[in-house]
């Protein structure tokens, strides 16, 4: 969990003290499914909050 939520926010240029736990639970259930490339897209949780709020 610690490398995924460095990852997380190495790639979204953010401090790891405001990457939530559910962040990395998610992009652990994402990696599960490695089988079913097609089945699961990574997003911006903020890019998404800004689509929804436009």
């Amino acid at each position: 969990m610690d490398g995924i939520r460095s990852y997380i926010a190495y790639a979204s240029n953010r401090s790891e003290e405001y990457i939530e736990k559910a962040d990395t639970a998610l992009a652990g259930v994402a990696v599960e499914a490695n089988g079913f490339p097609d089945l699961n897209d990574v997003i911006d949780a903020f890019d998404l909050t800004a689509d929804l709020t436009a």
